[in-house]
């Protein structure tokens, strides 16, 4: 299960609905919220609260979600 999104760098970040569209061209489901914010909340929802999220990409997206 993959929820793509983006750090707030539009010229530097490629967008989340393109790399939630290469992960299911692999077969894998995916899906993509713009905003940090909600890609968190989305895959708190379709993974359930209790398990672990990975939370990958560069220091400016992960930094975010350290942020709360």
């Amino acid at each position: 299960l993959v929820v793509a999104t983006a750090p707030p760098m539009p010229d530097r970040a490629r967008k989340a609905s393109e790399t939630s569209a290469a992960f299911r061209r692999l077969g894998c489901e995916a899906y993509s919220a713009e905003d940090p914010g909600r890609a968190m909340d989305l895959a708190r929802v379709l993974a359930g609260r209790d398990r672990p999220l990975l939370v990958t990409g560069s220091l400016f997206l992960v930094g975010r979600f350290l942020r709360g």
